[in-house]
């Protein structure tokens, strides 16, 4: 389903104008009308203040395969240079090392060397924190609703 046969099919169900809904989000009147009759391609902060305005989670607005579609975009080495990027946010750096089967892990002037299987580890360690500490903020939401 397209996107603003979305909007107009859930703005409908709230019983809302396009000038309601307009008012509700902050979203000019013409820019929902526009996007009901598919003559605009919104931009995500637009669709993010309508999804709020009308209940609904943002990723109603995707295909139902959007997470598979991003997945097959995302290869393995993309998912690697994120997680290094992402250790560079926190001034960790992770070094690989073209002529061994090794990686430097630099932190706070400090260096150790980490094999492929520890590298693993630390990404899949991180990974599963980070899913914990999101699963935990939805709980959290979740809890605050009643």
């Amino acid at each position: 389903m397209e996107v603003g046969k979305i909007i107009k099919k859930y703005r409908l169900q709230k019983n809302l104008t396009q000038k309601e809904l307009a008012q509700k989000s902050g979203v000019a009147e013409i820019t929902i009308r526009k996007m009901e009759t598919e003559d605009s391609n919104p931009k995500l902060e637009t669709l993010e203040k309508i999804a709020i305005s009308l209940d609904i989670p943002i990723t109603f607005f995707f295909p139902d395969d959007w997470k598979d579609i991003i997945d097959s975009n995302i290869s393995k080495d993309n998912k690697i240079d994120c997680f290094v990027e992402y250790l560079a946010s926190l001034n960790i750096y992770l070094f690989e090392s073209n002529e061994t089967n090794f990686s430097y892990l630099e932190y706070q002037n400090k260096e150790i060397r980490l094999n492929k299987e520890k590298r693993e580890s630390l990404k899949k360690e991180t990974d599963d924190f980070l899913r914990f500490k999101v699963e935990q903020l939805f709980r959290d939401a979740e809890s605050n609703k009643k």
